[in-house]
């Protein structure tokens, strides 16, 4: 059985662990270069846990508290993004203040 053949029997097997076959498909990856791919399985492996990740649709829930939990994390990011143009501006004006009170 060849590398391709054993990953694709290990992930379609319930009753195992997806965290091996993963691994097994970065190490492949990075054999053949292919860095898409590398990607993926860190993402999968990690969790998607940067605010940028794109959650894949097989990773999506079709639970209304779950889709709630979602968009609230959503609009907490952009807010958070929102926010950052205004601090830089906030100490900005604290630093010109602090120059002109010396």
């Amino acid at each position: 059985m060849n590398a391709t053949d054993q990953i694709i029997e290990e992930l379609t097997n319930p009753s195992k662990s997806l965290a091996a076959p993963i691994l097994k498909t970065k190490v492949l990856a990075s054999r053949i270069k292919n860095q898409e791919i590398i990607d993926w399985a860190d993402k999968e492996m990690a969790g998607y846990r940067d605010r940028d990740d794109q959650l894949p649709d097989y990773n999506k829930s079709d639970h209304p508290l779950m889709d709630a939990l979602d968009k609230s994390v959503k609009l907490a990011n952009a807010v958070e993004k929102l926010g950052k143009p205004l601090k830089q501006k906030e100490n900005s004006a604290k630093k010109n203040t602090q120059q002109v009170a010396r």
